[in-house]
């Protein structure tokens, strides 16, 4: 029955995307950001949505005549320099073939949809209307993670919805992150009572829910983002108090097993995870000195016979085996060096595969 009426939506929704391009912009964005087919387990649920969209989309615009002028922006200019970046490079890769256009593909539709909204995005109306999109669909997540928090102490992780690119809970944290400062911006603009008051009740909702990952990532980021905040509102010593107030009463609210790991990261030498991820670090730098042109290509620090180009002598003592996901929120420092160019250091990411990775003598 969910399957059916969602199917009947998108089929009512469609036809307006076809007449209005920029309605199918914010749909694309809406499948991008919230997966929503991923709530349903039926026959609706494996279809492409997302291409489907966008096809449709494009089909918009030739008959729509939008945009009406194609002038490329900073946002839409790097976009396309990054398709043909990531084009060349995965020519030259050294992983598998089939692992590095199947990243193509995906990597590539990614950015042709980001082109096409960036085109799109002609006014300010519709700049807040793709805000809106964008919080309400992390927002779901991040608001119902909120509320798990709650419900569960603290006690249990947060993560993202399943077969997305949120779906880790170091993701997922980063995502509810990105969009606290969204939602301030809409609280501030909005002109109703209840829109602010519910806005605001989601950012504490999403700040419970970036804590309730228990990703350590996320913690640092928390204090940049309570960093930026403050540094930019008008009233420095009101700024202060209310963030102080909202960090300590959050993080106080977390229990025992929260704080343990956390102080891992003063401790990072003797942690798995954090020692595995500067190891990568290392190996996908020493990847960007062996190829300073074009890198190693999409997959190369996640694949074991690339990795070994660059590895010393094996130190038993360092060969941590974890799985490559607890790496994946490092994506722009690894881009850098899957896709090198020489004065151009384009921040692309890929995702990474759960491979046991190789000993790296760094």
């Amino acid at each position: 029955m969910r399957d059916l009426a969602f199917t009947l939506l998108m089929l009512g929704l469609l036809p307006l995307a076809a007449a209005r391009p920029f309605v199918g912009v914010l749909l694309w964005c809406w499948f991008s950001f919230m997966n929503p087919h991923r709530e349903l387990w039926g026959f609706a649920a494996p279809i492409p949505w997302a291409a489907i969209i966008f096809g449709v989309t494009v089909l918009g615009c030739v008959i729509a005549r939008e945009p009406r002028e194609w002038r490329l922006n900073w946002v839409s200019g790097l976009a396309v320099a990054l398709m043909v970046a990531i084009t060349l490079t995965s020519f030259t890769a050294l992983a598998p073939p089939e692992a590095v256009w199947a990243k193509w593909d995906l990597v590539f539709k990614a950015l042709l949809g980001v082109t096409l909204t960036a085109l799109l995005l002609t006014d300010r109306r519709r700049v807040h209307a793709l805000v809106w999109v964008i919080v309400l669909s992390i927002g779901y997540y991040s608001v119902k993670g909120g509320v798990f928090t709650l419900m569960s102490g603290g006690g249990y992780r947060v993560y993202g919805p399943e077969q997305s690119m949120i779906a880790d809970n170091n993701h997922a944290a980063v995502a509810f992150l990105i969009i606290l400062p969204l939602m301030n911006y809409l609280r501030l603009h909005s002109a109703h009572v209840l829109v602010r008051n519910g806005l605001a009740a989601a950012m504490v909702l999403t700040l419970l829910s970036a804590v309730g990952s228990h990703s350590r990532g996320a913690l640092l980021a928390l204090a940049a983002v309570a960093a930026v905040f403050w540094w930019r509102s008008r009233r420095k010593l009101v700024g202060a108090v209310v963030l102080g107030v909202a960090l300590a009463g959050t993080l106080a609210f977390m229990p025992a097993n929260w704080w343990e790991r956390m102080n891992t990261i003063a401790s990072y030498e003797q942690d798995a995870s954090a020692t595995s991820r500067l190891q990568l670090w290392g190996g996908a730098w020493k990847l960007a000195l062996d190829r300073p042109l074009v890198g190693s290509g999409f997959r190369g620090p996640y694949t074991r016979a690339v990795m070994n180009r660059v590895a010393g002598p094996c130190d038993p003592q360092r060969l941590v085996r974890v799985p490559w996901r607890a790496w994946v929120p490092r994506l722009c420092d690894l881009a850098r060096h899957d896709h090198r160019k020489r004065g151009l250091h384009l921040p692309i990411g890929s995702l990474g595969a759960r491979q046991p990775r190789p000993c790296l003598g760094l």
